[in-house]
């Protein structure tokens, strides 16, 4: 049965007056009324989110669908990017990874992978981060790779008799996370977090693509920093005193265990094998990466890999609908002619903070840091500085990628219990067995700087990459 509580009310109806009341303001220079309605609408969809009122797609759509019944822009303008092919990109991909993921395929690619490593606590560290690694080229699922490699993590605790939230359990549970998740964003195959990325770097005028080899360039830097970082921070204040040697059979065992590869197994090796290879070498044939993919999804339904069942039910739709909000509000701040508006307002300040690209991503960084002990989503935070800093940003003609990766990245901050709602999910997937937050507490704080370091380092690669102006 829907319920509706009190607290939720109060907070929707906070979210409407602030709309309301930011809406009616007297217009500043350059501005007309849609322009002050656009303003309202995006401050309630901002306090909606921030407060948790409604999910974060719901508050989004609301936001639309209120520009065009304020006739703030036509139905068709508004829920434009719909058709484009950003939440197509999204579309086909999850579809993918509901195909992929299917039979025995890649768990015996994940436990073959496993099986080199050296059966000490670091080396089941070590393949356990490297397997994941190799799963973000084929599965945009984040908890399918948790699900996957939580056996292997849970069978060396119960082998080597490391208690739940103790510091081994909790190490290994760090092992799964990072790169299961955090590092998951810095590629096109291994989550819909880039396709949400670009929607934030988009206007009017600016319309960026990146293929699966041009993202892969802008955050693989990062990627390497944050997964020795983390190795190095295990190894540090994570490994039992003894080395933890661990139960080398429990991979063979299981392997073992495994059904036979069926017809549909090898399709499925045939598909993924060809599809990868296309993604990784579009810049080179020239195909569209979503038509490969959207094609790729079609031999999957002809085979009878997916059904139109799996199709409804395991798509994560509301992760399309929340994308495609966005990419629909992020037009109108320019043609509106907001952006100019907060330019001049901020442009001080900004200027301050953009002086040198290192300042502004060490500011961003503690700035954004300190906000997420208030609001449970990054989402609005990411919102408010963009519109703050990307026009001048695109004065320097500095790429967007730079400010807004940066803000996801150390946006998927933990240091609480409540305030990143990837982690949650993790603990049933690893039956409870291996730590709370209260365990993670010390990696949370050295995520941020560990990050930080990774976009620093990444400074280099951008400017090669013509980010930097």
């Amino acid at each position: 049965m829907f319920k509706v509580s009190l607290p939720q009310i109060f907070k929707i109806v906070v979210a409407l007056v602030v709309g309301i009341v930011l809406s009616q303001l007297p217009l500043a220079a350059g501005l007309e009324r849609s322009s002050m309605i656009y303003v309202g609408v995006f401050i309630a969809m901002v306090v909606l989110m921030a407060a948790k009122a409604v999910p974060d797609f719901v508050a989004v759509l609301a936001a639309c669908g209120t520009l065009v019944i304020f006739k703030v822009g036509a139905l068709t303008e508004v829920f434009a990017p719909f058709a484009g092919g950003t939440v197509w990109q999204i579309i086909s991909i999850l579809a993918f990874a509901v195909a992929a993921q299917k039979g025995s395929l890649l768990s015996l690619i994940t436990l073959n992978v496993l099986k080199p490593f050296k059966p000490t606590y670091m080396g089941q560290v070590a393949a356990v981060m490297t397997a994941i690694t190799i799963l973000n080229f084929m599965i945009p699922s984040s908890f399918a790779k948790v699900a996957m490699l939580a056996p292997v993590v849970i069978n060396i605790c119960d082998h080597c008799g490391y208690k739940k939230n103790s510091k081994e359990a909790a190490g290994l549970l760090i092992a799964v996370f990072i790169p299961a998740i955090q590092c998951s964003f810095a590629f096109t195959t291994g989550s819909t977090a880039w396709s949400y990325m670009i929607g934030f770097m988009q206007t009017e005028t600016f319309h960026p693509t990146f293929t699966f080899t041009s993202w892969l360039a802008s955050t693989w830097v990062w990627v390497v920093v944050m997964m020795v970082g983390t190795y190095l921070f295990i190894g540090l204040f994570n490994r039992p005193k003894d080395g933890g040697l661990v139960n080398k059979e429990f991979v063979n065992d299981t392997i073992a265990k495994l059904p036979p590869l069926t017809a549909k197994d090898k399709i499925n090796a045939v598909i993924l094998l060809v599809s990868i290879v296309l993604w990784m070498t579009e810049s080179l044939h020239g195909l569209n990466g979503i038509g490969i993919t959207i094609v790729a999804v079609f031999f999957y339904f002809v085979t009878g890999i997916l059904t139109p069942q799996e199709f409804k039910a395991n798509v994560d739709w509301p992760t399309v609908m929340l994308i495609g909000g966005i990419l629909c509000l992020a037009g109108f701040t320019s043609t509106l002619g907001l952006s100019d508006v907060l330019a001049n307002l901020l442009g001080p300040v900004a200027e301050v903070i953009t002086s040198h690209i290192a300042v502004m991503i060490i500011v961003v960084c503690i700035i954004t840091f300190v906000l997420r002990y208030v609001f449970v989503s990054n989402a609005p935070i990411i919102l408010v500085v963009c519109a703050a800093l990307l026009p001048v940003l695109f004065g320097k003609s500095i790429h967007p990628f730079v400010l807004v990766f940066t803000l996801h990245q150390i946006g998927a901050c933990f240091q609480t219990s409540y305030n990143y709602i990837l982690l949650p999910p993790v603990y049933p997937l690893t039956q409870d067995r291996l730590a709370e937050h209260k365990a993670l507490v010390p990696y949370a704080y050295a995520y941020p700087v560990i990050c930080t370091l990774g976009l620093l380092a990444s400074i280099p690669m951008w400017n090669s990459l013509g980010y930097l102006g």
